[in-house]
């Protein structure tokens, strides 16, 4: 399925062009015979062609791409801060396009490293009205007023229930902008049963370490940071103390289902209880409808947001931004980096994105497949979080890692291993001794 959907992703994208190249919007279009050489950050060579560069170069045959790749920022480095890599990268390099997250677009923006775009837009009377009013806001506000760059999807999240499950047990349902204590207060008033193979579970985790995913999504919805401005890492702090002290308390109630590990060895390593209706709530992405659409799920479930702060109500820590560029701001190809950014958000490559977009969402939101017909509001009506746990002064592999140290100690206190101030004690530890180059 997923090559015929790319099979016809690419037919669509040619007719589009072509179609493209044959209308007009009151002004002259570009000459598709441009001969120019430009420069892209991205994520590899082959991804970007398979992506972009081949139907662009349908467009505009004669303009030739060098992908300058991304990953390889602070890669071969245990320490260093991630922004001063990506800073050097840019010097050595100069790509034309920048591919960007949004604290990186807000830093370089503020830096006066990147090309503002609304008058070129004016020029061009390029359409931003069908993109996500939310997405173009976030961007405006990291870029003080001025758009500076544009994504063409998003990443979001929802909290799935299942409405009989509320029903039957005489639970109230979960709505928009609830907090994570609210909703594990939810969670808490579903009876417990003895019997695990008949228990009823207030809330499923991740399906992979899940208790680390809760931990430090919980964190980043209430906007902690891990590590103060010098890299060192703050786990200790009082505010996650109550963060990790209110999970394991909901942990230890029995009624949130904890799948196991990877390779554990059980037969139910992968088991969604939700879908299989003995769930009544998880936090996963679009692409999870499909998956309750083509399996044995109960047919009344519903959405509302993902948990908020009740301090910041309107933002999510669910939310990013996908393939957002910009155009470095002493570039030599502007107008055909324009163009480029015109292409990659144009209704035509949306149209054609929808059929592949997997997980993500299109900023074009009308292109967006919903074969449910249900409401999707809950994806979009939230705006990215400012900021996410100040990762930037940490090692690039320490995520990992850390979820990796959290996971294993906390399943050690519900073992009755470790009590909960050691277990507090050793992540904290581990974290700073376990990754090289963090500062003791």
């Amino acid at each position: 399925m997923r090559k015929y959907n790319n099979l016809l992703s690419a037919v669509i994208i040619i007719m589009l062009l072509l179609l493209g190249a044959c209308s007009g919007d009151g002004r002259e279009p570009p000459d598709p015979n441009t001969s120019a050489s430009i420069k892209v950050m991205y994520w590899d060579e082959e991804s970007f062609y398979r992506k972009y560069g081949k139907w662009f170069n349908q467009k505009f045959p004669k303009v030739n791409i060098e992908v300058v790749s991304k990953p390889r920022i602070g890669s071969d480095l245990g320490t260093g801060d991630r922004k001063e890599q990506l800073n050097q990268l840019i010097q050595q390099e100069r790509p034309d396009l920048l591919l960007l997250n949004l604290q990186e677009y807000e830093k370089l923006a503020a830096d006066g490293e990147l090309y503002p775009l609304d008058v070129l837009i004016q020029q061009d009377e390029f359409d931003i009205e069908g993109m996500h009013a939310t997405v173009l806001d976030a961007l405006k506000e990291r870029g003080n007023g001025k758009l500076y760059g544009l994504a063409s999807a998003f990443y979001s999240s929802a909290l799935f229930y299942n409405s009989d499950l509320f029903q039957a047990y005489g639970v109230e349902p979960p709505q928009n902008q609830m907090t994570w204590e609210q909703i594990m207060d939810l969670a808490n008033r579903f009876p417990l049963s003895e019997d695990r193979e008949e228990r009823i579970y207030g809330f499923q985790l991740a399906e992979y370490n899940g208790i680390s995913q809760l931990i430090l999504d919980w964190g980043k919805t209430e906007n902690l940071k891990l590590s103060d401005e010098d890299g060192k890492l703050i786990f200790d702090s009082e505010r996650w103390k109550q963060v990790y002290v209110s999970v394991i308390d909901l942990l230890s109630t029995g009624r949130l289902y904890i799948p196991n590990p990877p390779n554990a060895g059980s037969l139910e390593e992968e088991a969604d209880l939700f879908a299989s209706g003995r769930a009544a709530m998880r936090i996963s992405g679009p692409s999870y409808i499909n998956r309750l659409e083509t399996s044995k799920a109960p047919s009344h479930w519903k959405m509302v947001s993902v948990p908020v702060s009740s301090s910041n109500p309107t933002d999510s820590a669910y939310m990013s931004l996908a393939d957002l560029f910009g155009i470095r701001a002493d570039s030599e190809h502007t107008s055909i980096a324009w163009e480029f950014i015109k292409f990659a958000n144009s209704e035509e490559f949306a149209k054609a994105e929808s059929f592949t977009m997997g997980d993500g969402l299109l900023t074009r939101t009308l292109f967006n497949a919903n074969t449910s017909n249900l409401e999707l509001e809950p994806f979009y009506m939230l705006k990215p979080q400012a900021n996410h746990l100040n990762l930037s002064n940490l090692p690039p592999s320490f995520y990992q890692t850390f979820s990796g140290i959290i996971e294993a100690r906390t399943r050690e206190v519900l073992a009755n291993k470790l009590t909960v101030e050691e277990a507090i004690m050793t992540i904290q530890q581990q974290g700073n001794d376990g990754v090289p180059g963090l500062p003791q």
